[in-house]
């Protein structure tokens, strides 16, 4: 009788540590993902500062914005890739993308149709887009 109610107090105590060292690692993890911690922010922010004409830095900081589900600041981001670079076929799959899940499929279908016209060998926006018509149960398409 002693040895189970010491295996059930063991027991729940290792369940309790568990459950509080899981609980601080995710609000750890949660700190470190804001925009003033996020190192590829903090990089790519300062290579725009020395030439806010690189699509290619506002594409990469966009995806971190997109990491940390700062969807508005991501979508400026890859706007600004695509007006410094029209042709940039990876910028309008990553707005496209952000459409995608917010649930507005047809922005999300116009920026897939632009990448893969830019390049019709990128395999992504065809896939992206076969989602966008699935999302809206638009299966012949």
């Amino acid at each position: 009788m002693y040895q189970e109610e010491y295996t059930l107090k063991r027991l729940v105590v290792c369940l309790l540590g568990m459950l509080i060292f899981c609980q601080t690692s995710v609000g750890l993890a949660a700190d470190q993902n804001t925009d003033g911690n996020d190192p590829i922010i903090a990089v790519m922010t300062k290579v725009l500062e020395a030439d806010a004409r690189d699509s290619v830095a506002y594409l990469k900081r966009g995806n971190a914005y997109l990491l940390n589900q700062q969807y508005d600041s991501a979508v400026g981001d890859f706007n600004k890739a695509i007006e410094l670079n029209p042709r940039y076929a990876a910028a309008y799959l990553d707005r496209g993308w952000i459409y995608l899940k917010q649930g507005q499929y047809d922005l999300a279908i116009k920026d897939f149709d632009a990448a893969i016209k830019i390049d019709p060998q990128y395999a992504k926006p065809y896939l992206n887009k076969g989602q966008a018509y699935e999302e809206q149960r638009l299966y012949q398409k």
